[in-house]
């Protein structure tokens, strides 16, 4: 079986990321520790480079972009600069990295209206070649008269137009089980975020039911990475993201090394 394809989020190492320089500098230690691709979150800093120049970067280190992220508010409110980019940096994948605050404080009804509004512009995006996403976090596993808000996304939005990012910590986070909302997914990701669970003596990151947690390297925390490996095989994910919102134990570059690692020694 053909080594799979995996990227990395920026989010692990933001702080690296400023000038054309440092996009340089860190898109080379990534190349070296072996990941294919690379997942450009938002948050850009003022001297960061554009899109054109951090393709021609990724060019030159010998990577390619995974994935964009893009606010739902600037989908809706400037689609024609997301798909400029997009193309740009020659991906086709745009994700959405959170539900907006006012979809969590409306309940059903917000998610419901989210589902149309993702509709309309997955729609303009799939127009382009594109492929919306949406990464969830915990909060979307909240349930509404029974049914999750991520059930009602799921439920609610066009699969020809709307496909989804599970997050296998966020999943798990949200009392959902991993594995089980993957198979759910089927034909509606193209692109998974990996990032373990871990259950630790101390965390100043969250602290969820009287235990602390934290976000961890893949294969580091508590997820079962084998049987999560192969449900995204089985229903054709094509990047396998990995995702460290905070590097708490070790440096970012070591800590993505580890992930990466991992994975490989997992078969991946």
């Amino acid at each position: 079986m053909p080594k799979a394809l995996i990227g990395v989020q920026t989010i692990a190492f933001r702080d690296y990321l400023d000038t054309k320089n440092d996009y340089m500098n860190a898109f080379k230690r990534v190349a070296d520790i072996g990941y294919d691709g690379v997942q450009l979150g938002v948050g850009v800093k003022e001297n960061a480079p554009c899109a054109k120049e951090i393709k021609e970067i990724m060019d030159e280190v010998g990577i390619v972009c995974t994935a964009m992220n893009a606010p739902f508010e600037k989908l809706e409110e400037h689609l024609d600069q997301v798909i400029a980019d997009a193309k740009a940096l020659d991906t086709k994948y745009v994700v959405i990295g959170a539900s907006p605050e006012w979809v969590r404080t409306n309940g059903k009804e917000g998610f419901l209206d989210f589902a149309k509004r993702l509709n309309v512009v997955g729609e303009k995006l799939a127009a382009e070649g594109l492929y919306l996403h949406f990464h969830n976090h915990a909060l979307e596993f909240r349930k509404y008269d029974g049914v999750t808000g991520m059930d009602i996304l799921l439920e609610n939005t066009d699969p020809r137009y709307v496909f989804f990012q599970l997050d296998t910590h966020w999943v798990q986070s949200g009392g959902g089980h991993v594995v089980s909302w993957i198979y759910k997914a089927k034909g509606r990701m193209k692109v998974v975020h990996f990032k373990d669970y871990l259950i630790d003596r101390y965390s100043d990151t969250s602290f969820l039911e009287c235990t602390h947690r934290l976000y961890a390297e893949v294969g580091e925390g508590s997820l079962n990475w084998l049987d999560i490996i192969q449900a995204c095989r089985d229903i054709g994910v094509e990047w396998f993201v990995t995702e460290q919102d905070r590097c708490v134990y070790r440096p970012p570059f070591e800590a993505i090394k580890i992930s990466y690692d991992n994975l490989r020694n997992f078969g991946l």
